[in-house]
């Protein structure tokens, strides 16, 4: 999920990041974020979710992380 545009992510965006996040790994699956802006980082860190979801600087990057575990 490339959250490069996203100026801020409540409580609502972040039950629907980890909503997606449980449908894709059911799904043998993962979710990756990239383009992380500063503020939803420091929510994440403060959620403590920071260790859940995988982050990279850009999709591109966050898209290629999956073939590296293939």
């Amino acid at each position: 999920v490339d959250l490069g545009a996203v100026r801020h992510v409540n409580s609502s965006g972040l039950g629907m990041l980890l909503g997606a996040l449980a449908t894709a790994r059911d799904g043998g699956g993962d979710l990756r974020l990239a383009a992380v802006p500063d503020r939803v980082a420091t929510l994440l860190r403060v959620t403590r979710l920071d260790g859940t979801f995988a982050t990279f600087g850009d999709a591109d990057t966050a898209v290629d992380s999956f073939s590296d575990e293939a």
